[in-house]
């Protein structure tokens, strides 16, 4: 029989006794057919192909995410919204310069 799952992330990896490996897999919900086949191999050895890590898709780029960081600092540090836009202008200009700085 062979079951794919449909995701699962490594949460824990040891050495046994033995010399072998316990490997401990978290998946998101699944459906119950999917659960009763998973059990049906439950203490029985298998054959296990690991495909490369699948990389969450983020449509935001690099300076999106800095400014989306930026604003929850703000708001923790200053409890308020109002102002973030000239205060951003402001930090990465003082960002920007001190790499600047590190380079004369």
């Amino acid at each position: 029989m062979k079951f794919i799952f449909p995701r699962a992330v490594i949460r824990k990896i040891t050495t046994t006794n033995d010399k072998g490996l316990k490997i401990i897999l978290e998946t998101p919900e699944m459906s119950s057919s999917d659960m009763a086949q998973l059990f049906t191999v439950h203490q029985q050895e298998s054959e296990i192909t690991l495909d490369e890590p699948v990389m969450e898709k983020d449509d935001k780029s690099p300076s999106q995410r800095l400014r989306a960081r930026m604003f929850i600092y703000y708001k923790e540090t200053k409890g308020k919204k109002d102002g973030f836009s000239a205060w951003y202008v402001d930090e990465i200009s003082r960002i920007g310069d001190a790499y600047l700085d590190k380079v004369n």
